[in-house]
């Protein structure tokens, strides 16, 4: 259920549900996968520090190349948030470098990078670039909820280089998708985007 919670973006309720979890096992029944869905949820939350501690104490115990592979996908997030830009850009392109990346964590990378670009550099091109690579690899892992984040991104940087038409396609195509599978707080986001866009 906590899994669920945190792929629907609703990391509140994802970490409620860890937090009962862990009041009703004993500590010795806690296994990786609880680990490694807490570590996301804080880090998606805001708890960058706490999350990365978390996840940082799990990498050095789990032995499964892929899972470790996710769990510094999630580290360079929140170093994102921390404004650490050249780690995450750097652990982005190590983990491109490798040829069995799964679709779906080669579309964060790309999608990460394309964040960096418009934070630390303003290089609205390359951050399109990015996001329409994510978005491709998003389709490929037939995630729907990444797919609906990708296009808002596209949409947002068409806006900025003053491609209206072309960003309000990109979020009409998120606003399906989110109405689709429930994705009710980036819809609203979404909805303050086209708003402010009308309104402009």
């Amino acid at each position: 259920l906590s899994e669920v919670y945190l792929k629907l973006g609703n990391v509140q309720s994802a970490l409620k549900t860890i937090k009962e979890l862990k009041s009703a096992l004993s500590k010795g029944k806690f296994d990786n996968k609880l680990f490694m869905i807490e570590g996301s949820a804080l880090i998606a939350a805001g708890e960058y520090e706490l999350g990365k501690k978390v996840t940082t104490e799990l990498l050095k115990k789990i032995e499964d190349e892929e899972e470790k592979r996710k769990l510094k996908v999630e580290l360079a997030y929140a170093d994102f948030e921390l404004k650490m830009y050249e780690e995450a850009r750097e652990q982005c392109n190590i983990l491109l470098d490798k040829i069995n990346l799964s679709p779906e964590l080669t579309g964060r990378c790309y999608n990460l990078k394309g964040m960096i670009d418009i934070y630390q550099n303003n290089d609205m091109n390359s951050a399109l670039e990015n996001f329409q690579i994510a978005k491709s690899k998003f389709v490929e892992a037939d995630q729907p909820i990444r797919i609906s984040g990708a296009e808002v991104n596209i949409g947002n940087v068409n806006n900025i280089l003053a491609d209206f038409e072309k960003a309000e396609l990109h979020w009409k195509n998120a606003s399906v998708i989110n109405q689709s599978i429930g994705n009710l707080e980036q819809e609203g986001f979404l909805l303050q985007n086209i708003g402010g866009y009308y309104y402009s």
